[in-house]
């Protein structure tokens, strides 16, 4: 399984509150309160099936892009400039990726 970016678990959740409200709204007889999960299934909840993501290695989120689009319509982030201008080498990116894991 592949760990979810908070912005993204935030985006869910936000979606599946926003659903359960429309649920609610199109039913009226209240239902019952949902049962609460344990520690496994919120730490399960919080993950996403690694298949779901373009491939078995969760290398690409081809599949799940458009619900995952950071800014809507808006062209992807180039970050050049800014790497150009604090004087980043090739070798110092490859560090600073390797910092992060």
């Amino acid at each position: 399984m592949t760990e979810v970016p908070e912005h993204l678990r935030k985006r869910a959740e936000e979606a599946r509150a926003k659903a359960a409200a429309a649920k609610a709204a199109a039913d009226a007889p209240a239902e019952a309160p949902a049962e609460e999960l344990s520690a496994e299934q919120q730490e399960a909840a919080s993950k996403i099936p690694a298949h779901l993501l373009g491939n078995m290695w969760s290398q690409q989120w081809s599949n799940i892009y458009p619900l995952v689009e950071p800014y809507k319509g808006q062209p992807s982030i180039d970050v050049t400039k800014a790497l150009k201008k604090k004087g980043f080498t090739s070798k110092q990116m490859v560090e600073q990726a390797e910092a992060f894991f």
